[in-house]
């Protein structure tokens, strides 16, 4: 039985877990951070879960302890796109830095590689843009010029998406290729930092982008939703990014509070 939710609602989504005694979903990073986060989650029967999937947008890992430990089940990153919807992602008995910490291994037929700017492979490690093939891959885009450059000659999809893979062959996502800073001629990736300010008591969401600098080229500006009854400043930030041993140039040297972050329908940051 599948059961279905019109309109993203929270204290709807966990009455529905718990009368229908729903044992999987799969969902966006906002949607999973909503159940968690909900001030009446103690108060819903979830012990129906069995897994929750988290993807469709960045999927910090401190979200997925959280959801272990508050959901009472297993909860695993997975990843996927329009063009490939189903490419990885973990068992639940997967060890929890695993599921957590990665996004998962290909499933079934589904392939994926790491490769330079010159398409060669990279050995586990290193980090490059990903590509992909499959069953599910898509045969290509509608117009014909947004197909220019978008598969290599032996029919590998290249995403955009900067990615490494460990030795035991489970993928980790290091956000979009062109979502870098680029200071003073190091490209440093985002979700490094966004990932360690979720981390944080008082970031409820962040969203990290580069700003134009007449010295270094760009830096980091971190836009930040902060939880009720809290206001972090960037002093009280830089010090606990420190203190996760961030190098110094990853640092960002603006931040901005805001009510809410820009997103799209299925839970992306639109930067």
């Amino acid at each position: 039985r599948v059961v279905l939710q019109d309109i993203w609602d929270p204290t709807v989504a966990l009455r529905l877990i718990e009368s229908q005694r729903c044992t999987f979903t799969l969902a966006a990073t906002p949607f999973l951070h909503g159940i968690v986060h909900h001030p009446e989650l103690a108060s819903f029967d979830v012990s129906s879960l069995r897994l929750f999937g988290c993807g469709g947008a960045d999927v910090p890992p401190a979200l997925i302890r959280q959801a272990e430990r508050w959901l009472g089940c297993p909860a695993t990153r997975v990843y996927g796109s329009t063009e490939l919807p189903t490419l990885s992602t973990s068992p639940p008995d997967a060890p929890v830095d695993k599921r957590a910490g990665t996004d998962g291994r290909a499933i079934a037929a589904a392939e994926f590689r790491i490769v330079d700017d010159d398409d060669a492979q990279l050995p586990a490690g290193e980090v490059g843009e990903l590509l992909v093939r499959g069953p599910e891959l898509f045969p290509g885009y509608l117009r014909d010029s947004d197909n220019d450059g978008a598969f290599t000659p032996d029919g590998w999809f290249r995403t955009g998406d900067l990615g490494v893979v460990d030795d035991d062959g489970y993928i980790c996502i290091h956000g979009r290729k062109k979502d870098i800073v680029l200071r003073g001629g190091e490209n440093i990736s985002v979700t490094e930092v966004e990932n360690l300010l979720f981390e944080h008591p008082a970031v409820r969401d962040v969203a990290i982008v580069a700003m134009p600098d007449p010295v270094m080229v760009e830096r980091a500006c971190a836009f930040v939703v902060a939880e009720p009854g809290t206001a972090p400043g960037l002093a009280e930030l830089t010090e606990f990014l420190r203190g996760k041993q961030l190098a110094a140039q990853k640092l960002p040297e603006r931040l901005e509070l805001v009510a809410e972050l820009p997103k799209t329908a299925s839970g992306k940051i639109q930067k």
